[in-house]
Parts: C-alpha cells; sequence; structure tokens
C-alpha cells in the first residue's frame, strides 16, 4: 500500500486571483451602474456564498477534531458514489451553461446579467472564504493540512485528510 500527501489548501496565487476577480466584478458592476444589476447580483452572491461556505465549513469541522487527535481522518473511497457525483457535476455544469441561455429570452438583461456575475462571484467568494478558514486553522493549530489517498496497486482505497504539526514528519 502506498499513499499519496496535496495540500489542501490553496495556493497564494489562487487565492490572489480569486481576489482579483472579485475585485474586477465589482468594478464590472460599478461601471454599468444599475441598481438592478446590483441587487440582483447581491442576492444571488449572498446566497451562494452563505449556502456553499457553511456546508463546506462544516463538513470541515466534523473532521476536525480527529485531525488534531489522530492526525487523519479516512474513509473507504466508494467508485459507486464518486460516479454519482461525477455525473451530477457534469448534469449540473450542463444547467449552468444551458439555464443562463434559457434565461436570456425570460428576464430583462439586468436581471440576467445580475444573476450571472452574482452566481459566479459567490462561488469565487466560497472558495476564498473557506480558504482562509483553513489557513487561520492550520496557523492556529500550528500544522499543515494534506489531502491523502491510499493506494493498493491501481486503486484507491480510502481518501481524506491528514494533518501534519510543525516539526513532525508524518511516513
Amino acid at each position: 500500500m502506498s499513499s499519496e500527501r496535496t495540500e489542501y489548501r490553496a495556493k497564494g496565487t489562487s487565492m490572489l486571483f480569486w481576489a482579483m476577480m472579485l475585485i474586477l466584478s465589482l468594478l464590472l458592476l460599478a461601471l454599468i451602474s444599475d441598481l438592478q444589476v446590483s441587487l440582483v447580483w447581491s442576492v444571488s452572491l449572498c446566497i451562494l456564498l452563505i449556502g456553499l461556505a457553511a456546508y463546506r465549513l462544516r463538513l470541515f469541522q466534523s473532521k476536525a477534531a480527529e485531525l488534531i487527535m489522530k492526525g487523519s481522518t479516512l474513509a473507504v473511497y466508494d467508485y459507486e458514489t464518486q460516479r454519482r457525483n461525477l455525473i451530477l457535476l457534469l448534469g449540473l455544469t450542463f444547467a449552468a451553461f444551458l439555464i443562463p441561455l434559457l434565461l436570456a429570452s425570460f428576464l430583462g438583461a439586468s436581471l440576467w446579467l445580475g444573476s450571472i456575475i452574482g452566481v459566479t462571484d459567490g462561488w469565487i467568494g466560497q472558495l476564498f472564504v473557506y480558504n482562509i478558514y483553513l489557513r487561520m486553522w492550520e496557523k492556529r493549530n500550528h500544522g499543515t493540512i494534506y489531502s491523502l489517498q491510499v493506494w493498493e496497486g491501481s486503486k484507491v482505497t480510502h481518501s481524506g485528510l491528514s494533518f501534519e504539526r510543525e516539526g513532525e514528519k508524518i511516513e
């Protein structure tokens, strides 16, 4: 059995890119200066940002105590669940491209534009918030979180997270 570890949280360059994307969309909204666009943007941003960030933070917090105590949290890798998740993700991606095109004919341009920018910014915002939380958690607990996969031959058998405190070496 072998294992593969990668750093779990996003790198600083990704965080900088996300921040720049959020700033650019705020500048776009300022240039448009339409109250309806701004209102739809803020509603869709808040719904996505709060919903996704709360979900991801709750999932991580449920594993945090085990990470600190044991140093890792592993679960059996379920290929059937991963296949269902992939199909769901592909369906949602298809819908994300198709729904805006359908909405363009029913909604006015300002509502459509506000919702598109708001959903995009909500997604970027939750990534940003989640990774800031992970950085603070690592700093508070004096270590680094890694994504961990255990391999048996050419198949993943377990996946999860591992936590390495500063000065410790996990092998």
